[in-house]
């Protein structure tokens, strides 16, 4: 009986296998076909922007994204790539996806748009505006959408069962002031709703959004060089934890941020901390003064709350992938330092030694070791 049995165990196994790879070619065609022509439409509206046809690509990308649901799941890998400024961003159960793009020419927008797609139980909608604008039509109908654009979504579960979409949300009034909000929405009765009250601010109060407002040519000036440091507004998935900025009465960012922390309920104010995962060394500041990527080394230089500078700094050999990790220790840290305004640089006397730092970066990013009073030693980005 077992002789019998083995063989058929074995042609069922075959084919089962068989049904399986059949089932994935068709899904594979299925794929192909479902999207077939996609790519060619995509290079077409990367050719009108090209050719600055900005009016007819957008035209042509709003009128596909508005009637075609199904690109929730196309990549669109080469629009992200070669159109700066168009960003797709789909939530993690793809019942919420954000389309939007926009792109400055000669210090103006040039195109704009945003798209929404989102999942009801009568199938997915679309809407042409942005999420911020969606969640309140009324309150925002007068309010410009240049340069709105969702960063990213994620998911919490509400007390009450609901699932609730946070949503990085930025815009740009013009070249120089950036704004970053962070939006609590629902998906109810076919719309999408902003979550009223949900934040519980620093002053205890109840609001709807977390807000910072930026000024981009300070915030370049002072840590614009040095690559990975582009975010001002970090989430953490695991720990439903945010950090918004703390900015200072220009609206340059100071390395401080505001803890909020997701409780079930509420997103609540809990402290204000120095540096994301800085070291403990480097604590105590009023507020980053600039950092800087001089080639060999990473610099950066803190205003203190006697009104003196802090200078720290960390070789690159000895980082390890070259990428500046505030949380490790500082190769030197040189308290004291002072601003010579004649000269436009920083001075850290430390002995013999003393260190001098470009006061305005613009594009010079130097970094002199000066021993017993001269220059011995010059570094800059492009030295590398």
């Amino acid at each position: 009986m077992r002789k019998r049995i083995l063989p058929l165990l074995t042609w069922l196994h075959k084919v089962a296998f068989t049904i399986c790879l059949i089932s994935l070619s068709i899904c594979d065609l299925y794929a192909i076909d479902r999207f077939a022509g996609w790519e060619q439409r995509e290079m077409e509206i990367i050719r009108l922007f090209e050719d600055q046809q900005f009016e007819k690509g957008n035209e042509m990308l709003k009128k596909w994204l508005l009637s075609t649901p199904e690109t929730i799941d196309y990549p669109f890998d080469k629009l992200q790539c070669e159109i700066v400024g168009f960003c797709k961003t789909v939530s993690p159960d793809k019942k919420l996806c954000v389309f939007s793009w926009n792109q400055l020419l000669h210090f103006r927008i040039a195109y704009w748009g945003n798209v929404i797609h989102y999942q009801t139980p009568t199938g997915y909608k679309t809407l042409n505006c942005s999420l911020w604008k969606a969640g309140d039509m009324k309150a925002a109908e007068d309010i410009e959408e240049l340069g709105c654009c969702t960063e990213s979504i994620h998911q919490i579960t509400h007390h009450d069962g609901r699932t609730v979409y946070l949503t990085k949300n930025s815009f740009e009034t013009h070249s120089t002031e950036y704004f970053t909000l962070m939006n609590p929405y629902v998906i109810e009765d076919g719309k999408i709703r902003p979550v009223k009250g949900m934040c519980i601010d620093s002053d205890g109060e109840a609001c709807d959004e977390l807000f910072s407002e930026c000024n981009l040519p300070k915030w370049r000036d002072k840590m614009g060089n040095v690559e990975g440091y582009s975010e001002l507004f970090f989430y953490d998935d695991e720990k439903h934890e945010w950090l918004m900025p703390v900015t200072d009465m220009d609206n340059a960012p100071t390395d401080k941020y505001e803890r909020y922390v997701y409780n079930g309920k509420n997103i609540v104010f809990k402290e204000v901390i120095e540096g994301k995962e800085l070291h403990p060394k480097l604590s105590g500041f009023e507020s980053l003064e600039q950092l800087y990527d001089v080639g060999r080394y990473f610099v950066r230089v803190d205003l203190m709350p006697d009104s003196t500078f802090r200078y720290a700094s960390w070789k690159k050999e000895t980082i390890g992938d070259g990428t500046l990790d505030m949380g490790k220790q500082p190769d030197i840290i040189v308290k004291g330092g002072h601003l010579d305004e004649a000269e436009d640089y920083y001075v850290f006397p430390n002995g013999r030694y003393e260190y001098r730092v470009t006061f305005m970066p613009l594009n010079t990013y130097e970094l002199k070791l000066v021993i017993d009073g001269k220059v011995k030693y010059t570094w800059k980005k492009e030295d590398e």
